[in-house]
């Protein structure tokens, strides 16, 4: 366990005086770490998985203080897959950065040998929401680790306590000057990406990720963002309606309605639009607050928001929810139904717990909207037929689609989470995290003893033939590839000994 004077070291405010000493210190810092094998560093950071587990409590009050998420949900969906990747990604390191080889024609090129490593790209930044205080830094900045690069963690400026603990428990772990916290807010992340960092990696919502992109893009600082919002669902007329309702239900407002990917949108069938409806209104009415969910302060844009629910608006009807109490002066959860008949565009609700049901006419109109709505990267279809299900997700772009459940309860090494289409979305875990925090490093080998190669100079017509011939031995009929065989074995020693 880290001491406190550790952990305080690992925290440390940047500016202009201090920059360019403290990246020259992480610069020293991570070749020292990237020189010790990938068995060493997943060794060493393995131990983090032990650390969290046994603060679990302390990491769940933090976060429920940092950020009003529930005690339940902290551990739920923060703390325990946090844990159970870094077990993983520990376990799965060495395979997923071991070199690969490459084969040469013995021919074309005798005695030589080549291979793939993974390099680390050096000092990396990894910038943070405040809606995953700790899942979202384990997750980006757990590669960047072992990988061999030193790290620069940025988390959001509105979790102190959870920084503090996350500083805490990495101090212990590495070698001096390998991690350094850095806490601020968008002011500080700017200049942690202008201070000469090998690579940037953000995750948090649209607008500060195209601010993030942008000034990236003014060096060509590699950069990967996670943008942050609101995902979907896809329910047919044969779906059940109370496996469904309970499911789109948690889906939408565990966090508070503001995890990484909430459900936001659910594209329901006419057939069952009413049914379902009134059960996702009755067991959302029947939330209880701080313990089935913590509904996220009022704040101006949330403010206008529930004034305009509560307000005459042609197409939306509000189901549950929609009116906060003045003495508790929070956003409740909501549930409202849209028909598109009578709205020019679909309403977006994004940082607000608020579930849209759009009732569409058939399974074809639905998967439009799904496919066209500025949604997350996650998609579920729910259906009482698996089969049917599976072949209808295979047609969406998402890369996590569900059947009959929300996303995926625990992130999984080698799940991705994006979408083939919007390329700003990072994955979450898999073996690309892999490759994005590292680079591909060439590593060629020559045991030729001879005094020059076949292609080098002095160029002559027997080498310029030799190179024809290759081309008809790669191409063309059988007949013509033995022809072209026979005369290279002439003109191989020919061009040898020229």
């Amino acid at each position: 366990m880290a001491t406190s004077d550790e952990a305080t070291r690992c925290v440390i405010e940047i500016n202009t005086q201090n920059s360019v000493e403290i990246l020259a210190r992480s610069r020293e810092a991570q070749g020292l770490w990237a020189a010790k094998s990938a068995v060493d560093r997943a060794h060493r950071l393995r131990s983090l998985s032990t650390i969290i587990l046994e603060r679990a409590e302390q990491f769940a009050q933090a976060i429920h203080d940092d950020t009003g998420m529930l005690i339940t949900d902290a551990l739920a969906l923060e703390i325990l897959p946090a844990a159970r990747l870094i077990d993983q990604w520990s376990l799965q390191a060495e395979s997923l950065l071991e070199s690969s080889p490459l084969e040469f024609n013995p021919l074309v090129l005798p005695r030589k040998s080549a291979r793939i490593e993974r390099a680390p790209r050096g000092v990396v930044a990894v910038l943070t929401s405040s809606l995953s205080p700790l899942l979202s830094p384990i997750r980006h900045g757990l590669p960047a680790l072992l990988s061999g690069n030193a790290l620069w963690l940025k988390p959001d400026e509105r979790t102190p306590r959870t920084t503090n603990l996350i500083a805490s428990s990495l101090s212990g772990l590495l070698p001096a000057d390998v991690v350094f916290v850095v806490p601020g807010g968008a002011e500080v992340g700017e200049f942690i990406i202008k201070s000469g960092v090998a690579a940037v990696f953000f995750s948090g919502g649209l607008d500060a990720a195209k601010r993030v992109a942008v000034c990236c893009a003014h060096d060509f600082i590699p950069c990967f963002v996670e943008v942050l919002r609101k995902t979907g669902a896809v329910v047919l007329d044969d779906a059940s309606i109370e496996r469904t309702a309970r499911g789109l239900v948690w889906a939408a407002f565990a966090k508070g309605g503001q995890g990484v990917h909430s459900l936001g949108h659910v594209f329901v069938h006419q057939a069952i639009a009413d049914s379902l409806a009134e059960r996702i209104a009755t067991l959302t009415k029947e939330l209880r607050a701080g313990i089935d969910h913590a509904p996220p302060p009022l704040q101006q844009r949330s403010q206008a928001l529930l004034t305009q629910l509560s307000t005459d608006n042609e197409g939306i009807t509000v189901l549950a929810g929609g009116k906060s109490d003045p003495e508790q002066n929070v956003f409740p959860p909501t549930v409202v139904r849209v028909a598109l008949e009578q709205v020019s565009w679909l309403p977006s609700f994004e940082k607000a717990p608020v579930l849209s049901l759009v009732v569409v006419k058939d399974e074809k109109q639905a998967l439009e909207l799904a496919k066209n709505s500025a949604l997350g990267p996650t998609i579920s279809v729910w259906t009482r037929h698996a089969e049917r299900g599976q072949e209808i997700a295979q047609g969406l772009r998402e890369n996590v689609w569900t059947v009959n459940h929300h996303g995926v309860p625990s992130p999984l090494v080698g799940m991705p989470w994006s979408t083939t289409e919007r390329t700003l979305d990072l994955i979450v875990s898999g073996s690309s995290d892999f490759d994005k925090h590292s680079c591909s490093k060439l590593v060629l080998v020559d045991r030729c003893t001879r005094s020059r190669e076949l292609g080098w100079y002095p160029y002559d017509d027997t080498y310029q033939r030799m190179l024809v011939e290759t081309a008809r031995l790669q191409s063309g009929g059988w007949l013509g590839r033995l022809m072209a065989l026979l005369r290279l074995l002439v003109l191989y020693p020919k061009r040898w000994l020229s």
